[in-house]
């Protein structure tokens, strides 16, 4: 199936939207999901095709439904096993156009336009897709998915230009998981914030690079997570998503997971390199603001015991000990519960 090679996804830098996107979107047997804010801002450039369908999505309707209508509208203009579908959005539209191309018809090819700064820098890149599922805990994350590998990600700095404040910090909630996890990633980020944080697209469109081929190295290397090498990606997100369910998902996901790596190194400090977790914990407190979120311990646990990387019962966490060192730890519900309750009394 063309895609499915974790090894032959290719990233594309685009400097020229409207024209890349035209030409996109002009090959035969072409499709795409746009999220309905992208096609708002942008309604121009797709336009001139009539092979596509818009969405308003949320973590919410992330779901099986949803999928089902991507199928149908696929079924409607009579896609068949050698169509494409373009994803055309942030990471919840690459989510859900993931796991329906990667359905329909037992697998279609797949090509992420990924339009936010967290799907440019993560969630665009590495095959991972799924749909949230409710639970008595709350909602669980991308509990139903597979591994479906685009051809291809476009990557175009221009849509960052329009990102609100929230989505935008959202994004660098990821960009600043992945400098912990890479050298030239850190010093990058660490020495041009204020460029970063002020939109210059040169700082910008150089940061979004580093982490894309960060990602898509790491991905091509441990596509599946056999290795434990694709793992460290995780840096953040046990506790991140937790927290996510804990909120009924009205928090943002790059919001999270900041909040996760800060509790998750408070909560494994003793194994953390003194000055790295000095300096770190500073970036994530910029990106934060000074107020902490709140959470309620025992219903964090009640999330994370459901984690997809849990092993024998106990709960991993990947954590950072240093830049360009993470290490998995795997809990028992009993510790975790209580370094989470540990680190509540501190602050």
């Amino acid at each position: 199936m063309i895609g499915s090679d974790p090894t032959k996804t290719q990233l594309h830098f685009g400097e020229n939207l409207s024209n890349e996107i035209e030409v996109l979107m002009s090959k035969p047997n072409t499709f795409a999901i746009i999220d309905c804010r992208v096609y708002q801002l942008y309604a121009d450039f797709f336009n001139k095709t009539k092979r596509f369908v818009y969405y308003f999505t949320h973590e919410g309707n992330k779901s099986l439904e949803l999928v089902q209508q991507i199928c149908n509208f696929l079924l409607k203009n009579n896609a068949d096993r050698h169509s494409t579908l373009v994803a055309i959005g942030g990471g919840i539209i690459g989510d859900m156009a993931g796991f329906a191309s990667s359905i329909y018809m037992r697998g279609i090819n797949c090509i992420q336009v990924p339009t936010t700064l967290l799907a440019q820098v993560d969630a665009g890149i590495g095959g991972k897709t799924g749909v949230n599922t409710k639970t008595d805990s709350g909602l669980i994350k991308n509990a139903i998915g597979r591994f479906h590998f685009p051809s291809d990600v476009y990557i175009f700095p221009q849509f960052l230009q329009t990102l609100d404040t929230t989505q935008f910090l959202c994004g660098i909630g990821e960009v600043i998981k992945t400098s912990a996890l890479d050298k030239e990633v850190f010093e990058f980020f660490t020495e041009n914030q204020k460029k970063i944080y002020n939109k210059n697209m040169v700082a910008l469109d150089t940061i979004v690079k580093l982490c894309a081929n960060f990602k898509n190295n790491i991905v091509k290397k441990d596509p599946f997570e056999t290795t434990g090498l694709r793992k460290i990606l995780n840096f953040g997100h046990t506790v991140g998503h937790a927290i996510e369910a804990q909120k009924d998902n009205q928090l943002s996901h790059g919001k999270c997971v900041l909040q996760g790596m800060k509790l998750e190194m408070d909560m494994l400090k003793e194994h953390i390199d003194k000055d790295f977790y000095n300096s770190f914990q500073k970036l994530i407190v910029k990106a934060l603001g000074d107020k902490n979120i709140s959470y309620n311990s025992q219903k964090l646990l009640n999330s994370a015991r459901k984690d997809k990387k849990n092993v024998g019962g106990k709960i991993s966490i990947m954590c950072a000990t240093n830049v360009g060192k993470c290490k998995e730890f795997l809990l028992t519900e009993d510790e975790f519960l209580n370094r989470l309750n540990l680190c509540q009394q501190s602050q």
